[in-house]
């Protein structure tokens, strides 16, 4: 009998491993299932450290507040954002960078609510076209990777400790393409 039992429990802890997700080290939310996922390996007080956000704002306030609580941080090693436009495709894609390169992508600032994520919703793109078109579908806003950078430095100061969930652009403001006269990425 204590044979069956320790294999039974064997088997429920056995599970229970391989059914666990991958949790946001911000939130603790689900990693796995969110649409706009980002990994990341950052130096952590002189080790590297493989890290999980549920979204750009989430990794972005993750770094603003370990620095401020004294955390040392050194580069980002490595960047993978979830490609949106590969979601449901066979094989998912990442738009992907280094600490000394920028992604190479097209990031969609949006009201348009995205699965797993959280305001601001900001959904990774490799194909221009394809975030043109969700661009029409949502409304919002295509930058590249510097602009984003820019924009959520701005969303933080101007946010910081204020209800991330409400709105700073009206949902009714228009689609705008701050790349349309600059062609190709």
């Amino acid at each position: 009998m204590r044979l069956f039992c320790a294999l039974l429990l064997g088997l429920i802890c056995l599970n229970t491993t391989a059914l666990a997700s991958t949790k946001c080290d911000y939130s603790g939310e689900d990693w796995d299932s969110c649409s706009t996922r980002v990994s990341i390996v950052l130096d952590v007080d002189g080790h590297p450290a493989t890290l999980h956000f549920n979204s750009l704002y989430y990794m972005f306030r993750f770094i603003n507040e370990a620095e401020a609580a004294g955390t040392h941080l050194g580069k980002v090693e490595s960047f993978n954002m979830l490609d949106f436009g590969t979601i449901g495709a066979t094989a998912e894609g990442y738009v992907k960078g280094t600490g000394d390169t920028r992604p190479q992508g097209w990031f969609l600032w949006t009201n348009h609510v995205l699965p797993g994520s959280s305001y601001p919703y900001i959904a990774a793109y490799s194909d221009q076209q394809k975030a043109k078109e969700a661009m029409n579908s949502w409304g919002g806003e295509i930058m590249d990777a510097e602009e984003m950078v820019l924009e959520l430095f701005t969303f933080f100061s101007g946010r910081h400790g204020l209800d991330e969930h409400a709105s700073p652009v009206p949902a009714s403001a228009p689609a705008h393409d701050s790349h349309a006269a600059h062609g190709a990425h």
